[in-house]
């Protein structure tokens, strides 16, 4: 999800050359602009929150595993799915977003600790490659799902942001049947400065 708040002219399409092709709009904001104006006077923090995330949730990844903190970030997401149905408030959207944010720390580095775990020594590169098409996958389905939802909803971006969250619960349900992702701190040796 992006906003453009700024008139970038070198992005829009000028021609049908290689230097020629621009941005591809997908929507434009025909009526409550001044949520727009809101956005972007506000500035949510979003990746101080997502690095504090991160950070808190690096020790439980080491003692209890990236399944674990996946599996707490998914749970924290649906949270926020079911917060945001009911936001009312401008303050109430902030605080969400903090802890969206958080989640989206988490999540970001679990989840490639995760995937190492489960990356047979030698195939990393294609494995990893995979993951960053999934990711990109996921970065398209996800507002076009939203997308639809809303359509199909008569507008209803509450109802949207819910079918989104069934994502996150079907996450939830196939990481159950995952075995790999247990902790990955390891003991130090005595003779290595520990105890």
């Amino acid at each position: 999800f992006f906003i453009n708040a700024t008139n970038n002219d070198f992005l829009n399409f000028k021609s049908e050359t290689a230097q020629g092709w621009g941005y591809a709009v997908f929507g434009k904001v025909v009526a409550g602009t001044e949520v727009v104006d809101a956005i972007e006077k506000g500035k949510t923090g979003a990746q101080l929150t997502a690095l504090a995330g991160a950070w808190i949730w690096g020790r439980p990844t080491d003692l209890r595993g990236p399944k674990f903190v996946v599996t707490c970030t998914l749970v924290q997401w649906c949270v926020v799915v079911v917060a945001a149905y009911f936001v009312q408030t401008k303050m109430q959207f902030f605080v969400l977003a903090v802890l969206a944010g958080t989640g989206l720390g988490a999540v970001q580095a679990a989840s490639r600790t995760f995937m190492a775990t489960l990356i047979q020594p030698g195939h990393e590169a294609e494995m990893f490659g995979f993951y960053a098409l999934c990711g990109k996958t996921a970065a398209i389905f996800g507002p076009m799902v939203f997308g639809l939802a809303s359509l199909l909803s008569g507008g209803n971006q509450r109802i949207a942001i819910v079918a989104i969250g069934l994502f996150f619960v079907a996450g939830l349900v196939l990481l159950r049947g995952v075995r790999a992702g247990g902790p990955t701190h390891v003991a130090p040796h005595a003779g290595r400065g520990g105890g």
